[in-house]
């Protein structure tokens, strides 16, 4: 005979945690593609206002410092949702947070969208 104690946490169960993870993982590389799209975007849309002649280097300097700014704020990102991820392994929660984390993903592309716009 088991009794449950509502007091003490129960098992950890690291599958469920390892395939939340996992789609915090594909949720950073999603934004942090997004990101560096966006900004492909503003150096072509904006290629006319740059001084002189940009050439290759320059291009290349301007997409790796914006790479890693991308994957900071792609990490800040996807922080939010690793934490319910990290929640799952205590918590049988995942349909939860399969509904969190893809509410959270299209406020995030609203948001990032809107700020888009208004770079423009």
């Amino acid at each position: 005979m088991t009794s449950r104690n509502p007091v003490f946490l129960p098992r950890p169960d690291w599958n469920r945690f390892y395939f939340q993870a996992l789609k915090d993982i594909g949720l950073w590389l999603f934004f942090f593609a997004l990101f560096g799209m966006y900004r492909l975007f503003f150096l072509w849309f904006y290629r006319d206002r740059l001084t002189g002649t940009a050439g290759f280097g320059e291009y290349a300097g301007a997409l790796f410092a914006g790479a890693r700014f991308d994957g900071m704020v792609s990490a800040y990102i996807a922080l939010v949702p690793f934490l319910v991820s990290a929640a799952c392994g205590f918590f049988p929660w995942e349909k939860s947070a399969e509904r969190f984390r893809t509410a959270y993903t299209v406020v995030c592309i609203g948001i990032t969208a809107f700020f888009f716009g208004i770079d423009l």
